[in-house]
């Protein structure tokens, strides 16, 4: 029978080099500027490629000292002039800990929301772009690749924001729902 060498569970090296280390920071307020400063870098990178339009969007980033609050950016800041000294710091509630203006409310309630339920996201994007108001105005719905990912995907969807919409129409069984064609589905409003 074969023996387990301790190098056996070690990942190897890759070619070309090793892979990279997290980094350690000496302290919190370090590791929080170093976060802003890559989380403004994030805005005007997004701006750079197009995936703006306007003053429409937010991102935010989790504190690493308060895991209950989020950096954001100010409400009608175009990404490409977004600057660290921009950011605000919020928690659930939508209350200002740091930074000073507007505060976009759908930022709290997107966001907030997903950092508090996933708290393994670090960060949360959400865009308006050209592209995707263009084939929002279309009015038709984008055809799947596969089926049963799709209707999973939507069945998911459904469950996550059940508490405020509500789907038209129910399917009796879950199989007979991933083997149908994705349709365009009614909401209605709790």
């Amino acid at each position: 029978m074969c023996r387990a060498d301790s190098n056996d569970y070690q990942i190897p090296t890759p070619i070309g080099g090793v892979l990279p280390v997290p980094r350690v920071y000496a302290d919190i307020e370090q590791e929080r500027r170093h976060r802003k400063l890559k989380f403004a870098a994030s805005f005007r990178l997004l701006a750079s490629f197009g995936l703006t339009e306007g003053i429409a969007g937010h991102v935010t980033v989790r504190d690493p000292e308060h895991h209950d609050r989020c950096w954001v950016n100010q409400y009608a800041q175009h990404f490409s002039t977004t600057h660290p000294d921009d950011l605000m710091c919020i928690d659930d509630a939508g209350a200002v800990h740091h930074g000073s203006g507007p505060v976009n409310t759908a930022a709290v309630a997107i966001h907030c929301g997903i950092h508090c339920v996933n708290h393994a996201a670090l960060a949360v994007v959400h865009t308006h772009t050209a592209y995707g108001r263009a084939f929002a105005a279309r009015g038709c719905s984008r055809r799947s690749i596969r089926k049963r990912v799709c209707s999973s995907r939507i069945m998911s969807c459904f469950a996550a924001i059940s508490s405020c919409w509500r789907p038209t129409k129910v399917r009796a069984s879950r199989k007979r729902w991933a083997s149908a064609r994705p349709r365009s589905f009614s909401t209605t409003a709790c």
